[in-house]
């Protein structure tokens, strides 16, 4: 039974550092493009458990090939939020100083001149300190030294990339997979070609490493969704059963999944890194930014196919040129009626989620780029309506948003 059922047979100490001590350690291109947004202690820190583990690392040609693809678009998106600090640094003083301004002017005592000066300064001084940390930062074009530190490491240590015909079989039996949401890679399905298949390749390509090394596997990935972890809220990640199972029917061998701030953290058990509790909360502090923004993303998408059925005969459609692509624009009233209480709170609750990270700048416009069916027009309009306390007043507010518009 337990040949059968090998996830569910969890691994005791004993098995894990024999395991660690025989293995390949093989790592998503998402670890390697994580690098840039952790500060250069923890980069270092983790180059020195590669040095330490060197003779046993392996990189799937599928990782290799993500990370060059999209290590200048992490890189730029890191100093992009040099120009969003400095803008939201700019709008915060304008509003406090026309603030005091406004209240202040015609005090008695309060000389409200000499505060706005200081608080000026201070805005200029936290200026210049954004500016000098921009200028360390590398830019997509200069010098690279992550680049080149994953280059010497991984060196002679990069697997081949499938013939067509090899693809071409896993593409077909992907569909398959993804129709039965099989993981990995589901997820994926609405990407385009061939970047919806990347996580099968990645995964097959592991696979047929440890076949032919009849080797372990630890695969350290900072993956998020949920065709990859059974809960992504989890302190304790917890890998999906059928991973470890199909592992284990096609190589018979064991395979450990680690996100990257676990993966450290255990090796901490079996080598000696300085530091290395400050490493692992600050890559900690990153994925769990990572995991609110893909629950939000899932709730969009989740609720998107709901608001699909009544909408979709709606006219007239509006081309909204500036995010490139055509969907319906439903007046709120239409979009909610037939629409149960129990899916007005769910969008509520959405809301209130979202709000948070959409003034903090937090991207999460990626979902309506990737997703045509998600209703913009109708989660924007909902953003200014207050939040629905019970099932009466949600079944009145779409009674008088409908009123209106018939009057109108």
């Amino acid at each position: 039974m337990k040949t059968k059922f090998k996830a569910y047979y969890e691994n005791d100490e004993a098995k894990i550092q024999e395991i660690w001590e025989n293995c390949i350690f093989t790592f998503d291109a998402n670890v390697l493009l994580n690098l840039y947004r952790y500060s250069d202690v923890t980069v270092n820190r983790f180059f020195e458990l590669l040095d330490l583990i060197n003779e046993k690392i392996w990189l799937s040609y599928q990782a290799a090939s993500e990370y060059h693809k999209n290590r200048k678009r992490k890189i730029k998106e890191q100093l992009d939020q040099y120009g969003y600090l400095r803008d939201e640094l700019g709008n915060t003083k304008d509003n406090l100083t026309a603030k005091l301004n406004n209240g202040f002017d015609k005090h008695p005592i309060i000389d409200i001149s000499k505060i706005i000066k200081e608080i000026e300064t201070g805005f200029e001084k936290a200026l210049n300190t954004i500016e000098k940390y921009e200028k360390k930062h590398v830019a997509p074009t200069n010098e690279d030294k992550i680049l080149e530190r994953i280059t010497s490491s991984f060196e002679n240590r990069v697997g081949n990339d499938f013939p067509d015909k090899r693809k071409t079989e896993i593409i077909t039996e992907g569909e398959l997979r993804y129709q039965i949401k099989r993981p990995p890679g589901y997820e994926d399905r609405k990407k385009t070609h061939p970047d919806k298949y990347g996580d099968l390749f990645f995964w097959f390509q592991v696979i047929e490493y440890s076949h032919l090394r009849k080797k372990d596997i630890v695969l350290v990935t900072d993956e998020r969704k949920r065709d990859w972890w059974l809960d992504q809220d989890s302190e304790i990640d917890t890998p999906r059963p059928e991973l470890i199972n199909e592992f284990y029917e096609k190589t018979s061998k064991a395979l450990l999944i680690y996100s990257t701030n676990r993966f450290i953290d255990t090796a901490k058990q079996f080598y000696d890194i300085p530091d290395i509790e400050k490493t692992v909360e600050e890559i900690t502090d990153v994925k769990e930014r990572d995991n609110v923004y893909v629950n939000v993303r899932g709730d969009i998408n989740a609720i998107s196919e709901s608001f699909r059925k009544h909408y979709e005969a709606i006219e007239p459609f509006r081309d909204l040129t500036e995010l490139g692509l055509t969907i319906p624009r439903v007046p709120l009233s239409q979009a909610l009626l037939g629409m149960t209480s129990e899916q007005l709170k769910a969008l509520n609750r959405l809301w209130l989620k979202l709000d948070p990270f959409v003034r903090l700048g937090y991207r999460l416009t990626e979902p309506f780029y990737k997703y045509p069916e998600a209703p913009i027009d109708i989660l924007t309009e909902y953003t200014e309506k207050p939040p629905l306390e019970d099932n009466e007043e949600s079944s009145t507010e779409s009674e008088e948003e409908s009123t209106d518009d018939n009057e109108s």
